[in-house]
């Protein structure tokens, strides 16, 4: 069997219709013999169609192959561009991937920054609480010494100061009191500095705060910027290499197509010269097929001379039945059906159709009860007619008449078998001309 035929790339086909009919009549050649080429109405010229629809196949395929080869090169350079833009794709997104990892960095680094300045920020709370606590320690602290004094002399620090008893006396008390007073002055003043310091310090850390907590919101909107670009980067890639892939199945089924066509190509240009002689074989069984007709033409000459046959006159129908194919119409076997088949029973007699001289009796192919008409009998009669009688029955009940016998009308020269070709018991029956043309047996039936 052939190998299977390619569907193209581009447009699916199925195996034209001539070059079936060219592989079959192949196959059947080889199958059935030589003998079963004249069950054609004209097998040279099938013969020459199978060839030339071979060839024309040959040339469709090589078109169809060289149509694919030249879409291939445009796949190919379709997949050199995708694979150029790729490269640059991935470069990109290698580039972008960078820049986002760049910007993680710096994000981070401006929360790191703001997290040790929310930690200044809150040991300067805890600074300016331990002045204001100092403060109010030192304040009550002279609040409390000024209520001692009190407390002690009853009376306001002047009335101690200007109650002298001496003038050292007084300069001791005023030096006391002044001393007293300039430290506790000093060490206020001191607090009050670092809390001063503390609240400028404060104030310059919540504005770096500020700043960092800006900068961290710019870096965050870069980086979620950064990631975008990303996942487009990303998706571009994965659409090239999607395409890629793509045009990759696309020229290996291209080059699964191209083996295919390659195979049928190769296996038809190897069937050419069989089906050259089979073309040849037909020519020669045509020759000797017009040698038997001419034969046959001298043997009726011969006849003429030898015997004195009546006319054909009226033919009388060879047996009862059915018709199952008439003459002219396209059977499985024949494109042109040369004669009249009648079905009937197995082994039901066949009579001549009318006085004749018996031609030839047995196989079509000598020896091949399967082939052709199988076990047939011709009769020779008066007007140059000649009658086939085809498929008889050559086990049960095999033809009585011998060759170069005269039988009358009506005697039986066989019964209905199933040899030769045949797809049921019936009578393949034929009128020849003297030319070997055949004509339709209705016209002489009554």
């Amino acid at each position: 069997m052939p190998p299977n035929l390619p569907c193209p790339y581009t447009e699916r086909r199925r195996l034209s219709w001539p070059l079936r009919a060219a592989t079959v009549f192949l196959l059947l050649t080889a199958l059935i013999g030589p003998a079963a080429v004249p069950v054609a109405a004209n097998p040279i010229e099938d013969a020459l169609q199978a060839i030339e629809n071979a060839k024309n196949r040959i040339q469709q395929l090589t078109q169809q192959k060289e149509q694919t080869q030249q879409q291939r090169q445009e796949t190919e350079a379709e997949l050199r561009q995708l694979q150029k833009e790729g490269e640059s794709a991935r470069a990109d997104l290698q580039r972008v991937e960078g820049e986002l990892y760049a910007a993680i960095d710096h994000r981070k680094a401006i929360q790191t920054k703001l997290d040790k300045t929310e930690v200044r920020i809150r040991d300067l709370e805890a600074q300016q609480e331990e002045h204001r606590a100092k403060l109010a320690e030192r304040t009550a602290m002279y609040g409390q010494r000024l209520r001692v004094i009190y407390k002690l002399a009853q009376t306001p620090p002047l009335v101690l100061i200007f109650g002298a008893t001496d003038l050292h006396d007084f300069l001791k008390r005023l030096n006391g009191f002044t001393v007293l007073a300039r430290e506790d002055n000093r060490l206020v003043a001191a607090v009050r500095r670092e809390q001063d310091q503390a609240e400028r310090i404060r104030q310059e850390l919540d504005a770096e705060k500020a700043e960092q907590t800006r900068l961290r919101e710019e870096a965050e909107k870069a980086e979620q910027t950064q990631v975008e670009k990303r996942a487009e980067h990303k998706q571009l890639v994965e659409q090239i290499e999607a395409e890629e892939a793509s045009k990759e199945q696309e020229l290996t089924e291209m080059d699964q197509y191209d083996e295919r066509l390659t195979e049928q190509i190769r296996y038809l240009q190897d069937n050419l010269p069989r089906l050259q002689e089979i073309l040849a074989a037909v020519r020669r069984q045509e020759e000797e097929r017009q040698r038997r007709a001419a034969a046959a033409a001298a043997a009726l000459g011969e006849a003429d001379r030898q015997i004195t046959l009546p006319p054909s006159g009226s033919f009388i129908w060879p047996v009862s039945g059915r018709i199952t194919a008439r003459w002219g119409v396209r059977t499985f076997a024949q494109r042109f059906h040369t004669g009249l088949d009648i079905a009937a029973n197995l082994r039901t007699p066949i009579r001549a159709a009318a006085t004749g001289h018996v031609l030839h009796v047995g196989y079509a192919v000598p020896g091949n009860r399967r082939a052709s008409y199988g076990m047939y009998v011709t009769l020779l009669h008066g007007d140059g007619k000649v009658t086939l009688y085809a498929h008889l029955d050559d086990r049960v009940s095999p033809p009585q008449v011998q060759k170069g016998e005269i039988i009358d009308q009506g005697t039986v020269v066989g019964t209905i078998g199933m040899t030769g070709i045949t797809s049921g018991p019936h009578l393949h029956f034929e009128v020849r001309e003297p030319n070997g043309a055949t004509r339709n047996p209705q016209e002489f039936l009554p």
